[in-house]
């Protein structure tokens, strides 16, 4: 699920990014560039307009053939006087020619130069969908014409008999080709290749683009120094899900690429403690730690947790975690992070069961590093709580486990200048938010403009050059918690003492019930900020109201002209008379004449507050 959900933001990136301007346009566009039909240039322009050369027409018969993965760019011998083996579309042009997808000239050349006319495209394209001179009726052209356009070939094609085919002309026609029946066959031309296609056999691009991902790969080095760069320089590069840059991608990080696609997924997601279990001991499929079992998608993985491997249950490592979050890498807990510092989640004593099959047992404390990972230790002495802070310090094959001692700062955040008050940031610190139970890692755009207070400063780590790389904060941003709408509330006093407190709340649309007899937080209906530890409810608060004189995707306008930045998570809703609180979306409220909208909110935006719920009412004709 989650690899889906990162092809699907990169597509719905990528096809925001494409030259045409209709859907349809851009999913054709995508899914010849994913199976690598069209490639642009080295700078990445796909010159749609510009005409195709014959040589360019092979390549892109081979690539949308069975044979795209057997030919390399290298030929051995020349296919024609006019393609000797040097020239760079040498082995294509012998592909395609072989297979009697395309011919040359009675003179013995092959024109590779010359541009290719659209009853020739349309001839060899017939060719890769099996179709042979007994399947037309009439002469060449006109049959092989007539025949591709019962297909559906032609459909949005713009060239016609005896013109040239453009760029955009073969994204249209090869994405056709794809979509419709070969000669023996009831699937698509696709599926025929091996690729998965949807339900109702239509071309499935984020399938597509999935299956034809290369990867994982654990980088020994710097994408920008490692020898993929040269094939991947210039990609639009994520890390963790999120746009980033290729100078981000370190070592140590997974990455998945298309060479296409000019994409790469990059990720830093490492869980360390002790292997608990490994099973099967032969060719591990799995590995637990910290009570969670983990996938192993990697065949270095599994044999170096195999029973003929370096790491076996009772060893302390950090695995490498991909895309869905299985195991691609491992490596020695000491050589993952040299000083992790975090927040204590449980503390354990685990039994572990050696090669030998003795038992023995083991004190570990698990806690969330400040780059929001989970890790867990084996320790001997200290004494450690959840909520407290730690540090460890990793050495050669041991690790040092310590409570971290706070550190406290004050000042105004400023992301651009990279400071906070008088002090320096580093540029790519890492920030962990926790209230004491619950844990979240916070971005330093996020807190930009926020003045933070000593009270709000739990530690802090510095480089050598007295940057801050890691920051543990309180409560600031209040982006931990849950918000929605109280409905009901009912605290009574119990005869004999204690109380008895009922309430129920529309979080995101759902109505959700709670009972307690341990807090009385003398609610009251409307919009609220709901604290939890865990399942429990440890404070109900009241949000304070604004209404909108203006309204955008990112910022509610007072009717006094202070603004209030809406959360990336903010809920909205429509409240109409008997129906209660309806969900909507901001678009279909942002009317402020059909409307009065109000946006709740949790603390000033100075304080790193944002609105959390709007809710529309009809306004009165």
């Amino acid at each position: 699920m989650k690899r889906l959900c990162s092809i699907l933001l990169v597509l719905s990136v990528s096809l925001s990014l494409l030259l045409p301007s209709s859907a349809a346009e851009n999913i054709a566009l995508s899914t010849v560039k994913t199976l690598g039909i069209l490639v642009g240039d080295e700078n990445g322009e796909l010159n749609l307009s510009g005409s195709v050369t014959r040589a360019q027409f092979a390549k892109m018969a081979v690539m949308a053939s069975n044979r795209r993965d057997s030919v390399g760019a290298a030929a051995n011998s020349s296919p024609f006087p006019d393609v000797p083996y040097t020239h760079w579309a040498a082995s294509y042009v012998k592909t395609a020619v072989t297979n009697q997808w395309m011919t040359g000239y009675l003179d013995g050349t092959f024109r590779p130069d010359n541009t290719i006319t659209y009853e020739e495209a349309v001839s060899t394209v017939l060719k890769l969908l099996g179709y042979g001179a007994e399947d037309y009726t009439g002469s060449y052209p006109s049959a092989q014409l007539a025949l591709a356009s019962s297909l559906g070939l032609d459909v949005g094609v713009t060239a016609s008999r005896g013109s040239v085919m453009t760029r955009n002309d073969c994204v249209t026609l090869f994405y056709n080709v794809l979509r419709a029946k070969p000669k023996s066959g009831n699937s698509s031309y696709l599926a025929s290749l091996g690729f998965q296609t949807a339900a109702n056999g239509d071309i499935d691009l984020t399938a597509l683009v999935s299956e034809t991902l290369t990867g994982p790969v654990v980088l020994e080095q710097s994408l920008t120094a490692s020898s993929l760069w040269s094939t991947l320089k210039g990609s639009v590069c994520y890390r963790n899900g999120a746009l980033s840059s290729a100078e981000n991608i370190v070592a140590g990080d997974v990455i998945y690429y298309s060479p296409y696609l000019k994409t790469v997924w990059a990720y830093h997601v490492r869980v360390s403690g002790i292997v608990e279990k490994v099973s099967p001991a032969s060719s591990p499929t799995a590995v637990t730690i910290g009570g969670k079992s983990y996938s192993i998608e990697s065949s270095e993985a599994s044999f170096a947790l195999s029973e003929f491997g370096s790491y076996h249950a009772g060893d302390a490592v950090t695995l490498l975690l991909g895309m869905d979050g299985t195991v691609v890498g491992i490596q020695d807990i000491s050589s993952a992070a040299s000083t992790v510092i975090g927040v204590v989640t449980e503390t354990a004593v685990t039994n572990y069961t050696d090669l030998l099959g003795n038992s023995y047992q083991q004190k570990v404390v698990r806690l969330t590093a400040t780059d929001g990972n989970s890790y867990e230790y084996p320790y001997t002495s200290g004494s450690f709580t959840a909520g407290g802070l730690v540090k460890v310090v990793a050495g050669e094959g041991s690790s040092q486990v310590s409570t971290l001692s706070g550190r406290t700062l004050s000042g105004k955040v400023n992301a651009s200048e990279l400071t906070i008050g008088s002090y320096e940031l580093a540029q790519d610190i890492r920030i962990l938010e926790t209230d004491g139970s619950t844990c979240g890692v916070t971005y330093l755009s996020r807190l930009d403009g926020v003045t933070l207070s000593q009270s709000q400063v739990l530690s802090y780590e510095t480089n050598a050059q007295g940057e801050i790389t890691d920051l543990i904060l309180g409560d600031v941003t209040g982006d931990l918690h849950t918000y929605g709408i109280v409905l009901s509330v009912s605290e009574q006093d119990r005869e004999g003492g204690g109380f008895q407190c009922s309430y129920s709340f529309n979080i995101g649309g759902e109505t959700q019930s709670y009972s307690t007899t341990t807090y009385k937080f003398n609610a009251s209906t409307g919009p609220a900020k709901i604290v939890r530890d865990g399942n429990t409810i440890t404070s109900i608060k009241s949000l304070k109201s604004v209404r909108a004189a203006a309204l955008t995707s990112s910022t509610l306008t007072a009717e006094d002209g202070t603004q209030y930045p809406l959360s990336d998570t903010a809920v909205v809703y429509l409240e109409k008379s008997g129906s209660g609180y309806l969900l909507t979306s901001l678009p279909l409220i942002s009317d402020l004449e059909a409307y009065r909208v109000y946006g709740y909110y949790d603390t000033l935006p100075s304080q790193g507050g944002r609105i959390r719920i709007l809710i529309a009412v009809e306004s009165q004709s």
